[in-house]
């Protein structure tokens, strides 16, 4: 905390985290007004979309940077704040309940309020099930709340594991080590 009681923020976290907001509006105005800029949707196990002019591939090319750098900005940010509040006399587990809601309240408004937005009808499978953005930082942040409590040497593990583990999850082709899975 500085001299006046307000807590200091490193203003480049905010910048990135409103330049990333800022570029997935693009994504989320071309995909609601700017149908023409592409034809098909984006889906696991799915065809690639079609872009027909060159603007609507640049645009949705950006666009896929936001979700690592979502994750990215909420990851560092879970490391600052938990440094902040052990100096403020929180304990780990405090720490790791309050991140065990906030992700789980995430998750409530994934598939309780934006799964419903979207699909409109709970009578399809897919339609509760769609994993989207909030999902996965709602699942990491319950996550994070849990891996607060490891020594940096194991999470530098855990996360060259990730790394490796969605290099494979996310290979294409038919010979692939998940190619068999149906969705």
């Amino acid at each position: 905390m500085n001299l006046q009681g307000r807590s200091v923020r490193i203003e480049s976290i905010d910048v990135l985290r409103g330049l990333v907001m800022a570029i997935m509006s693009i994504d989320h105005a071309t995909y609601f007004v700017g149908k023409n800029l592409y034809v098909g949707s984006e889906f696991w196990n799915g065809p690639f979309p079609v872009h027909v002019n060159t603007l609507g591939f640049f645009l949705r090319y950006i666009t896929h940077l936001c979700a690592p750098a979502f994750i990215l900005l909420m990851m560092l940010s879970l490391v600052l704040f938990v440094d902040k509040r052990l100096i403020l006399g929180w304990s780990r587990a405090e720490c790791s309940i309050y991140y065990f809601k906030r992700g789980c309240l995430l998750l409530l408004l994934q598939f309780g309020y934006e799964n419903f937005c979207w699909f409109f009808n709970l009578t399809t499978p897919y339609s509760f099930f769609y994993f989207g953005i909030l999902s996965v930082l709602g699942f990491l942040m319950i996550a994070g709340g849990f891996l607060v409590h490891l020594k940096s040497s194991y999470l530098i593990f855990i996360a060259i594991l990730a790394e490796i583990s969605t290099i494979l999850f996310c290979s294409f082709g038919k010979n692939t080590l998940f190619s068999n899975i149906t969705y």
